[in-house]
């Protein structure tokens, strides 16, 4: 979920899941803590043998009076033999970034309504921004089960979007994309930065991936978890919650027990920056609270008591 700024203490958000073939609009009460759903709005409408297919949205990122939203672009986990043609295009339906903007007032703040569309333009493809030879560029359209790309984060500091994967880890790190925004919604410019960032390792000891990003300002901020999720139960060890400094380090935190092992699916600072923020984090399955109650809770971090994981050098081609 991303959200503008608050404006008399609501915020215009948009909330993607990887079910849908879209976004929906949410208005986030800052006073309440309390989120009224509200307008759908379709983005793609890829089939397969009739039936719809997800974008697979897996990153939502607000700056400078845009949205983003950004597809997993990767091959459908727990994939069945035999279904490559459908395979392939569940990784199709799933390879897009899109800019959303709404005009002034073009949302009712009270309902979630939307009295005129928003203009929402495509993306050039993300795998021509994969520097050439580079891990990522090889592991497109590889399964995550085997060290395959998805993409699980989008956010933007500056001009620059960042992108942060899930998968694949280059040794022990993994990896993030940036590519100017300029360059990404012109349909031509130079290839991005790859880069590799140190998470540490999860509970059984293997390299994290990158599970979201988020920024606030110039910070940039992600939750660190296991590339494969484990058949039991996460550990408390499996997840932590990182902040990006801007030449490169990463500091960690852990994460309360309470939220470590439910499956942290997003981070959404909306006050701080820096070396800390008061946001929400939105949890896959958790519900606190007597249903129409959201799956998310009001976090506060503060990243000066955070440690900075140590990744052994080796690495491949990145």
């Amino acid at each position: 979920m991303a959200c503008t700024p608050a404006d008399g203490g609501r915020r215009l958000c948009l909330l993607v899941d990887d079910e849908t073939q879209g976004a929906q609009v949410v208005i986030l009460d800052d006073g309440a803590r309390t989120a009224k759903p509200g307008q759908y709005i379709p983005l793609v409408r890829h089939e397969f043998a009739g039936k719809p297919l997800e974008l697979d949205a897996e990153g939502a990122a607000y700056a400078d009076g845009s949205f983003y939203v950004l597809g997993s672009h990767g091959r459908p986990r727990h994939e069945k033999e035999g279904d490559e043609e459908k395979n392939q295009a569940r990784q199709a339906a799933s390879s897009h970034l899109f800019r959303i903007r709404f005009a002034r007032d073009a949302v009712d703040m009270n309902t979630g309504a939307i009295r005129s569309a928003p203009a929402v333009i495509e993306s050039a493809p993300l795998s021509d921004f994969l520097p050439a030879g580079s891990l990522l560029k090889r592991q497109v359209g590889v399964p995550l089960e085997t060290n395959g790309m998805t993409v699980e984060g989008f956010t933007v500091r500056g001009r620059d979007g960042i992108v942060g994967f899930r998968g694949p880890v280059d040794g022990s790190e993994a990896l993030l994309l940036e590519v100017p925004l300029s360059d990404l919604f012109g349909g031509a410019g130079r290839v991005g930065a790859g880069r590799t960032v140190c998470l540490g390792v999860d509970g059984r000891g293997a390299a994290r991936g990158i599970r979201d990003l988020a920024g606030i300002g110039d910070a940039v901020y992600g939750i660190a978890g296991p590339v494969h999720d484990p058949a039991e139960e996460a550990a408390t060890a499996d997840y932590a919650v990182f902040r990006l400094a801007p030449e490169g380090g990463v500091t960690l935190l852990p994460l309360p027990d309470r939220t470590a092992t439910v499956k942290p699916e997003a981070l959404v600072p909306l006050a701080g920056g820096g070396s800390g923020f008061d946001g929400l984090m939105l949890h896959d399955g958790a519900s606190y609270g007597t249903p129409p109650a959201p799956t998310f809770l009001a976090v506060s971090f503060d990243f000066a008591a955070g440690e900075k994981p140590s990744c052994a050098p080796e690495r491949q081609a990145r």
